[in-house]
């Protein structure tokens, strides 16, 4: 079980992001879950906000070979709506040319 807390950037690019995680181990088979949001902030742009859920598997085939598994699933998100850069020459003192 884990909790992972990230707040990394400075004034013009900044990502902030937490993480719940549940594993358990059966034996040669281990199962995990995790759930997590994350924020970025760019200078200028919206911020874009995701959440997503995901879970994995790890198969001890032998002592030296694993395999794994992880499907990540966005739950919810803006990534998307946010709005498109404009071209400098298209503003002029502020104002629309």
């Amino acid at each position: 079980m884990g909790i992972r807390l990230l707040n990394a950037g400075d004034p013009y690019y900044r990502e902030q992001n937490l993480e719940f995680a549940y594993g358990k181990n059966l034996g040669r088979l281990e199962i995990g879950v995790r759930f997590d949001y994350m924020l970025i902030q760019t200078s200028g742009y919206l911020a874009i906000r995701l959440g997503s859920s995901g879970i994995g598997f790890r198969f001890l085939v032998s002592d030296k070979l694993i395999t794994s598994w992880f499907m990540v699933l966005l739950v919810f998100g803006n990534a998307d709506n946010t709005i498109t850069e404009m071209r400098p020459q298209l503003l002029w003192n502020g104002s629309w040319l």
